[in-house]
């Protein structure tokens, strides 16, 4: 089917300027300046039409969307230490397996083995600089292995931390206030919210809630998009996408009572603080992750999600809130 607007050809060959176009070798010049102008109209309102078919906000293929302010595809084969920082052991980066291009990050952490027992991740520091009571959009994706069987020990592949106050000490810091777990073989997300100008995770939050998605599938990635307004009133927003399905669709309050807000780590923070606690099935984990995207206010599903692809309606009913232990 040919674009609107496409067709350029008059109904009738004489004009109105009465130049007969259809003796060309009389009056060329003439019958060519007018095509030429009815065609470069006829290609202006073609792109007009287009753009008006493609919607406001469009991004042309290979664009970076406006709205980004994070971005990392591993795609230059190592950790980009602009981009990130180093939090424990550090993850590397592999061709073993990819949800885009040739790159993906690769966590491993040994319980016995790893210089840090608990964790090997990766954070922004902050450089997305997130503002409190604006919408944020986090996009990434997960590959769990085949070995990644279930354990009845707690783990995080990805969360969200608060930053300290400037005036404010860090002393009892408290819990991600976003968080998305393995546990148990199970996708669980965690939120946890408080208003107090000072959180002190020994004294308590205000609330918790948490969402238990399904087993987790392994040998395949796993893509996630979550929609974020932090706030720790009423006007919070936490809206959940994994691989386009919407999970959580949630109103109210998420995060605590900030000057700035949370930034991201990926990689894996697990139980495993203590060498000498009973062991759990596994005492080793490897993971990866790709395409990773925050995008700003004004920022969309398809900014930020793996491939571009844009999301589905369906909204199935979230487990009933249920406490979930933390730990450091």
């Amino acid at each position: 089917m040919s674009p609107p607007f496409a067709r350029h050809e008059t109904d009738s060959p004489r004009h109105s300027s009465g130049t007969d176009c259809s003796r060309p070798v009389r009056q060329r010049g003439s019958c060519f300046l007018m095509k030429r102008v009815r065609t470069t109209v006829a290609v202006k309102l073609t792109l007009v039409a287009l753009a008006s078919l493609i919607g406001p906000g469009a991004v042309a293929s290979g664009e970076t969307p406006a709205s980004i302010v994070f971005q990392s595809d591993f795609e230059n084969g190592s950790i980009d230490t602009k981009l990130w920082n180093i939090s424990g052991n550090a993850p590397t980066v592999t061709s073993e397996v990819a949800r885009a291009g040739k790159y993906a990050m690769k966590t491993v952490l040994n319980r016995k083995t790893s210089p840090k027992s608990f964790r090997t991740e990766v954070s922004t520091g902050g450089k997305e600089k997130v503002k409190p009571g604006q919408e944020y959009w986090y996009g990434f994706s997960i590959y769990l292995p085949k070995s990644y069987v279930a354990d009845n020990i707690w783990e995080i592949v990805a969360q969200w931390h608060s930053s300290p106050d400037n005036e404010e000490e860090f002393n009892n810091a408290p819990n991600p206030p976003l968080s998305l777990h393995t546990g148990n073989g199970v996708w669980t997300i965690s939120t946890i919210w408080d208003a107090k100008p000072i959180t002190d995770k020994k004294l308590g939050y205000d609330g918790k809630r948490s969402y238990k998605l399904g087993s987790y599938a392994t040998g395949k990635w796993t893509d996630w998009v979550f929609r974020v307004k932090w706030s720790h009133k009423s006007d919070g927003l936490l809206q959940v996408w994994k691989d386009g399905e919407l999970v959580v669709d949630y109103k109210g309050p998420i995060g605590y009572n900030d000057q700035k807000g949370p930034y991201f780590k990926i990689g894996l923070y697990k139980g495993w603080k203590d060498r000498t606690d009973p062991p759990g099935v596994v005492s080793e984990r490897v993971l990866y992750h790709d395409e990773v995207r925050i995008a700003g206010p004004g920022g969309r599903y398809e900014d930020v999600a793996p491939g571009g692809k844009k999301p589905t309606t369906t909204l199935p009913r979230p487990a009933a809130p249920t406490g979930i232990r933390f730990e450091d």
